[in-house]
């Protein structure tokens, strides 16, 4: 994340408003003039393989993955590739407490064993269940090891490697609220509790980029409020584990961006913050 200097960590800001109908962001930004940014085109083209473990570290073994969500599930996508010369029937994952508890459903889905030169990709449904480590800064990076049986070894040899697990495979398919209801919802959740993330130029400043970047990570657009000569609020819902998170994303007519999040669960809107910052800025 290129701007992890800024104030992220000031959601102690107690002139911020518990009212979405607050301008106060605009006025720190309001002699920012700088127009200019990339305009980066968002992609969602599905997961981009990943290579995690190489075949030297591996013992043969080769690691490519990434994540997606599909039928309403958080997928880790693993394509193998036995560079060995032992076939390998069986590959366990394992992953270290973590910032969701995001555990492994199963072992790898194989089918058949992993012969020299061959290649399988398979997808593994996550688990969350597990206890979460609740540690800041918030990283989304994970520790994972992997374990391969193969024929001839009599003890599986262990791996390890780490990758960043997305929080976005995570949120429900349906996690929208009435504009009411948000409203409601947020003017209820202490400003104390909000976390917030601030930056002097967000990746594209188009209001539309960003709706159709976050609606793609499984945000829902509520409404949007624009403030004349200053310039836009746009507000947004997700579900995790049955708890809204509300999003607010304040971009000033200069660039500049600021993130405010709210949630019934503090360490919920906190990981979403951190999510929506890397996504934006």
């Amino acid at each position: 994340m290129s701007n992890d200097n800024n104030n992220n960590n000031n959601n102690k800001n107690k002139n911020q408003s518990s009212q979405i109908q607050s301008n106060d962001f605009f006025d720190v930004f309001a002699d920012n003039d700088n127009d200019d940014h990339n305009n980066n085109n968002y992609s969602n083209k599905g997961p981009i393989l990943k290579l995690v473990l190489t075949s030297n570290n591996g013992e043969g073994l080769e690691l490519q993955v990434g994540y997606k969500r599909n039928n309403q599930q958080p997928v880790m996508v693993v394509q193998a590739t036995n560079k060995g010369n032992a076939s390998i029937t069986r590959i366990d994952l394992k992953f270290n407490k973590n910032y969701l508890g995001i555990q492994p459903s199963q072992t790898l889905p194989l089918q058949g064993a992993l012969n020299n030169g061959n290649t399988q990709k398979c997808e593994l449904v996550l688990d969350n269940n597990g206890e979460m480590s609740n540690v800041t800064p918030v990283t989304f990076e994970v520790q994972m090891a992997v374990r391969s049986t193969r024929t001839g070894l009599p003890k599986p040899p262990v791996h390890v490697f780490a990758d960043e697990i997305p929080l976005d495979i995570f949120f429900s398919d349906n996690g929208t609220v009435d504009k009411n209801d948000f409203t409601q919802l947020w003017k209820n959740i202490a400003d104390s509790e909000m976390q917030v993330f601030q930056s002097k130029q967000i990746k594209n400043k188009d209001h539309e980029w960003v709706k159709d970047a976050l609606t793609a990570k499984n945000f829902f657009f509520i409404a949007p409020r624009e403030i004349p000569g200053k310039g836009m609020s746009l507000y947004f819902s997700s579900n995790f584990k049955n708890t809204i998170i509300l999003s607010e994303i304040s971009i000033a007519i200069s660039g500049a961006c600021r993130i405010a999040v709210k949630s019934e669960n503090k360490w919920f809107a906190s990981v979403t913050c951190h999510l929506l910052s890397k996504e934006l800025v």
